[in-house]
């Protein structure tokens, strides 16, 4: 307020935001680079049958940037739901969670799993009626580049965890794990606690 002489208003926001999305357009591209191993889990789950819906915090323009790309580096997912997609809104409504059971054809919501690196994501899934996954050293949260990740010590791994952990563990997720190549294991234990009647 002390720079512009009053309160910031929706008129400022949408001024931004304007300004910000042909850069976001621009740069998006710039680092599409596909998770560690993320292609190699993600085309393994798909080979047994299993569906991959996503649910973007992008908004549809900047996902029409960034789908041909990751289509590049092999990620192809089955259904993509950005953020602007429903007039119902984003996470953590459980909108486009749900979307792609529609769109994919999932009879059984309690038998879906939904990985994120963010508690709003998380959320979405738990409000979708989901098992939820909450990813620790390969998300916002741990904030490391490949590179770093790749460099880095046990101690430095164990003090990014730990940050992530603090975080996401508010949102209550049913499994945390490192990073995507993790996953395959708990798919193999969610499988294990549906055939024994379990549900998120």
């Amino acid at each position: 307020m002390a720079q512009f002489g009053r309160a910031m208003t929706s008129e400022d926001i949408d001024a931004i935001y304007a300004a910000f999305m042909p850069l976001q357009k621009a740069k998006v591209a710039d680092h599409a680079a596909p998770i560690l191993n993320a292609i190699a889990v993600v085309n393994d789950l798909k080979a047994q049958g299993i569906k991959i819906g996503s649910c973007s915090g992008y908004p549809r323009e900047v996902m029409d940037v960034l789908i041909p790309v990751a289509a590049d580096y092999g990620y192809q997912p089955d259904y993509i739901v950005a953020t602007d997609d429903l007039p119902q809104g984003g996470r953590p409504a459980p909108f486009m969670a749900l979307k792609n059971v529609i769109e994919l054809g999932v009879t059984n919501v309690n038998a879906c799993i939904k990985v994120d690196d963010s508690a709003p994501g998380i959320y979405e899934g738990h409000n979708a009626g989901m098992w939820t996954v909450g990813l620790l050293l390969s998300g916002n949260e741990a904030g490391l580049t490949e590179a770093e990740f790749l460099a880095a010590d046990e101690a430095t791994l164990d003090a990014a965890r730990e940050k992530a952990r603090a975080t996401l563990i508010k949102s209550a997720p049913h499994y945390l794990i490192d990073t995507i190549n993790d996953l395959p294991d708990v798919v193999a234990d969610v499988e294990r606690r549906l055939a024994a009647g379990e549900r998120p």
